[in-house]
């Protein structure tokens, strides 16, 4: 006797055997139970979840001799003869092969006739929405009346080529993915029956692989039992399935995670020898990032991950992600797939040296330094102001330092320099792409070999430009092609303006070098509470005001 594919054996003959669809099977039992049954049903969902299964449930249901009933009682005539595949009462018709007109009024035209032993001709409609614009005017008037012992059930995995003058003549019931627990469980119940050894685990990788439809686990079971005999181990899951070991998923993000891009590229390298497809490849290592994120949050519990995943931060696993995403929009346009593949996984292992702004973040943390400074000045304001407790801390720069800068301004130097600014927000994403933005902010004020003058619109961006990492990271910039200066100044823009303004009516570079400048204090100090490793400690005060009025308590 010829073999019979697991999925034919296995489909379910009665509403209880259906797997996944409580709902729809409640609904259908109870029509049937209380002789409320429709006259044409529309079953819309993706393929395997139980469309035609459930089509020929109820066309079996509304025939049994017992009927109403909630389930086919399997013993009466009718449900021997059905088990036999002997009924001409149910028929099924394959839309995609008969989709024509022709087709259409042939059917028709047959059902004026009487069912032959049930009470009622079902007309099983497969794949409806292949019929033709012609073909559907032709179902119409019969469909929306039909003869009283006629029931039309259509299905599709398509709903949206369906028209809608038919979908109003219908009861439509939308079917869902299974639910991968739903899915193990059913193979878990064949396995037991067909004598195979198979762990839980592999079980839940063919769920997972089945995307929600039945058919397609059992059918991916079927292939593996034969290629492993009874005795399948989790490694044979993964090579008929195409999935990646959860071990090779791990080491891969591990090695990207410690920016060792040499590694990753032999993993992959393995992986593709071993037959894995790049985009399953991909989609893998997005599923593996995203369990990782729900572990991590306590919404799940996998045991093959491992502690150091756990680990990697929230922010890292997000812009794994991202790229991922955004790599797996652009193979879809080149045949250089592993290509693309390994140039992303560099982006990916360079992640500990790019900057990131997050604005929300620098809003936050920009209002806690105003109110701050804001204490702080009314704090000094308050303050006894004698000698002997008070001392004014050492600057950083002051106006005589812009005033220099100003008045050795290398022009050539600047002119070259100024060519690199304009195009500043076109900076290559990289680890410097940060950083540009906020160099492209600023305005080019006067360079000489010592210092760069730039100015910015606001205070927390002068203060943002002097800290470190960002400040050397700005003089990389500059300096990336020619060595132009070995260090930076930043001043607010109103105050530069104050200054050229008295540059363009008093500057001679022999009679008048250093213009009298007004009394505006540019100092940025260092709080004697705080050590110089402790970046975050600076002070930026511009304000027409005495420099003798600034003072900080020892």
């Amino acid at each position: 006797m010829a073999y019979k594919a697991l999925y034919r054996q296995y489909r379910p003959q009665f509403f209880k055997d259906v797997v996944g669809q409580k709902i729809i099977v409640k609904t259908l039992q109870n029509a049937c139970n209380n002789n409320l049954l429709g006259h044409a049903y529309l079953f819309v969902g993706p393929r395997g979840t139980g469309k035609t299964s459930i089509a020929k449930i109820l066309a079996r249901t509304a025939n049994c001799q017992k009927f109403p009933i909630k389930d086919a009682c399997g013993m009466c005539e009718f449900c021997q003869v059905y088990q036999k595949g002997e009924t001409l009462d149910i028929i099924e018709i394959d839309a995609a092969s008969n989709n024509g007109v022709d087709e259409i009024r042939d059917l028709r035209e047959k059902t004026k006739y009487m069912p032959s032993l049930g009470r009622v001709k079902v007309y099983i409609i497969d794949e409806v929405h292949m019929l033709t614009p012609n073909a559907f005017n032709a179902l119409l008037k019969t469909l929306e009346e039909p003869p009283k012992h006629v029931i039309f059930i259509l299905a599709t995995t398509e709903f949206h080529k369906v028209p809608a003058t038919i979908v109003s003549r219908t009861q439509r019931f939308d079917f869902k993915n299974i639910e991968i627990s739903d899915i193990s469980d059913r193979l878990r119940m064949i396995c037991n029956e067909q004598k195979i050894a198979i762990s839980d685990e592999s079980l839940d990788i063919i769920a997972i692989n089945s995307e929600g439809g039945l058919r397609d686990a059992i059918s991916l079971l079927d292939q593996i039992i034969s290629y492993a005999g009874n005795d399948v181990s989790i490694n044979d899951v993964y090579e008929i399935s195409g999935s990646l070991p959860g071990e090779k998923l791990n080491n891969l993000i591990l090695s990207v995670y410690h920016k060792d891009s040499a590694k990753a590229f032999l993993i992959v390298d393995d992986l593709i020898k071993n037959g894995k497809d790049i985009g399953r490849i991909i989609h893998d290592l997005v599923i593996f990032i995203k369990d990782a994120l729900l572990i991590k949050d306590n919404i799940i519990c996998k045991k093959q991950f491992s502690k150091e995943i756990i680990t990697i931060p929230h922010q890292t696993l997000f812009f794994y992600i991202d790229l991922l995403n955004e790599l797996q929009n652009n193979i879809r346009f080149t045949h250089q797939k592993r290509t693309f593949l390994e140039i992303y996984l560099v982006k990916m292992c360079n992640h500990k040296i790019i900057d990131f702004i997050d604005n929300s973040i620098d809003i936050a943390n920009l209002k806690e330094k105003i109110a701050a400074l804001e204490k702080d000045k009314l704090n000094f304001s308050n303050q006894n102001k004698t000698e002997h407790n008070k001392y004014v801390p050492e600057p950083l720069f002051t106006i005589l330092d812009i005033q220099a800068v100003l008045s050795n301004n290398q022009r050539e130097q600047k002119n070259k320099l100024q060519k690199g600014f304009d195009n500043l927000s076109k900076y290559p994403e990289g680890p410097l792409k940060a950083t540009a933005n906020l160099l492209a902010k600023s305005k080019l004020i006067a360079i000489n070999n010592d210092y760069l003058l730039i100015a910015f619109k606001d205070l927390a961006e002068c203060k943002t430009a002097l800290k470190n990492p960002i400040k050397e990271n700005i003089l990389k910039i500059i300096n990336n092609k020619q060595k132009f200066t070995n260090d930076l100044f930043a001043i607010k823009l109103s105050d530069y303006q104050i200054i050229e303004d008295i540059y363009k009516n008093e500057y001679d570079p022999i009679k008048n070098p250093f213009p009298k400048l007004p009394n505006i204090d540019f100092k940025i100090y260092k709080s004697p509470q705080k050590t110089n490793e402790q970046l975050s400690a600076y002070d930026i005060v511009s304000k027409e005001i005495d420099p003798s009025l600034i003072e900080i308590e020892e």
